[in-house]
């Protein structure tokens, strides 16, 4: 579509598509996670992997690969994360 304008038909089918997508925070399938900082001593939790990334400031590949990889050790030598059902 290179160089073509979509058809208002078109760009309303897409922003009504987007509607309501922010960051898996209305996604009832997003993994929820608890983070555990060690340094500070605190517990938060997030209502996704990629929003906890954001706030932390990784990568979310890495907080999957913690889980994926079923890690116990803390991220870091600081977060301990954590899934909540």
């Amino acid at each position: 579509m290179l160089g073509k304008t979509p058809s208002e038909e078109t760009r309303a089918k897409l922003s009504a598509s987007m509607m309501g997508n922010s960051n898996g925070k209305n996604n009832p399938n997003s993994l929820k996670i608890q983070v555990t900082d060690l340094d500070l001593n605190t517990k938060t939790t997030y209502p996704s992997i990629r929003e906890a990334a954001r706030v932390l400031n990784l990568r979310s590949s890495s907080i999957s690969n913690y889980f994926a990889y079923n890690q116990t050790n803390p991220f870091k030598k600081r977060y301990l994360f954590t899934k909540i059902d």
